[in-house]
């Protein structure tokens, strides 16, 4: 008799089963994710001072807005550092390549693709490389506000201890100045 009446009983809203992302949404969260990893990107790039100063707000919760805010420091940080080391990126460009998208209550779920292009400054015509280039997935947790609003909430990347560290990722690739493989110094150095 409990079995029958529960199954006519819809689950609340928080532990609804996960279905798939509206395309509609499913663009907007894009969106937001695309802000997002831009404005990663632009904090490791020469013109980060002004375009993070201008830069429109991000849909964050406040605890995703606080660790972003402590994270573009260090991203900063570091940009200054490739600077002094070999003239750093001048710009980025970023873009977003949405994949499989759920929702679930309030809590929605985006796995995206970035593809983000960092530009040297000073390229001269008839330079062979003018930038250098990243893939990178991110699975993406959004939340929904009380105003209906999607707030990026999370943001995990793979670990794969492979390959050489991402520039807007805050992983300890170990310090910034120190040689190459074969102990040679980077481009631009004193060592």
């Amino acid at each position: 008799m409990l079995a029958s009446l529960l199954l006519g009983m819809a689950l609340p809203v928080s532990q609804a089963a996960a279905t798939e992302l509206p395309a509609a949404e499913k663009g907007h969260l894009a969106q937001i994710a695309d802000a997002y990893l831009q404005r990663r990107a632009d904090a490791v790039t020469l013109s980060r001072s002004q375009g993070l100063r201008a830069a429109a707000p991000l849909a964050l919760t406040a605890q995703a807005a606080d660790e972003l805010g402590g994270e573009i420091a260090a991203l900063q940080d570091n940009a200054r550092a490739l600077e002094e080391r070999w003239s750093g990126f001048s710009h980025a460009e970023v873009t977003v390549i949405p994949g499989k998208g759920t929702v679930s209550g309030d809590t929605a779920t985006l796995e995206v693709e970035e593809e983000t292009r960092l530009y040297f400054p000073d390229v001269q015509e008839g330079d062979a490389i003018t930038h250098t280039s990243y893939v990178l997935p991110h699975t993406l947790t959004f939340k929904r506000a009380v105003d209906g609003a999607w707030k990026l909430a999370d943001d995990q990347t793979p670990d794969n201890g492979s390959g050489p560290a991402v520039p807007t990722q805050l992983e300890d690739p170990g310090p910034i100045n120190e040689p190459g493989p074969d102990d040679e110094p980077l481009p631009g150095s004193e060592d």
